[in-house]
């Protein structure tokens, strides 16, 4: 028996550690969000990532991925992390600022006024 290519077999011919780094870099686009967010988080720091190349590394298809490409996606996810957590604190922050304004309204509308209209630009 000879070690042919059996029909559907797209990862012949790559070897375990080039499938294990796939695999990475697979589970790092899962975590920035997708193809998609990880193409967008990649071209505002780079030029080279194109959105063919994410979606060939997340379906498989790539031959290898260069070392430079990984850690550009672990810069990726760390940089996705904290603009999640940017948003999650900024969240916080307005409902903070919405709950204080209604307090003070609660309060005394007339004498909390000015304070109340500078937090005004909050959603209630």
């Amino acid at each position: 028996m000879t070690n042919q290519p059996q029909p559907g077999a797209t990862n012949m011919g790559k070897s375990a550690a080039n499938m294990e780094d796939l695999a990475a870099a697979r589970l790092l686009i899962a975590e920035i969000g997708g193809v998609d967010a990880t193409y967008a988080m990649l071209a505002k720091t780079t030029r080279h990532w194109t959105h063919r190349r994410v979606r060939a590394l997340w379906n498989g298809e790539a031959a290898g991925i260069r070392f430079h490409e990984m850690l550009e996606l672990a810069q990726a996810k760390t940089a996705a992390q904290e603009l999640a957590n940017a948003r999650k604190e900024h969240a916080a922050y307005v409902a903070k600022a919405a709950r204080l304004a209604r307090a003070l309204e609660l309060k005394d509308a007339d004498f909390y006024r000015p304070d109340i209209d500078a937090l005004g630009w909050f959603p209630r």
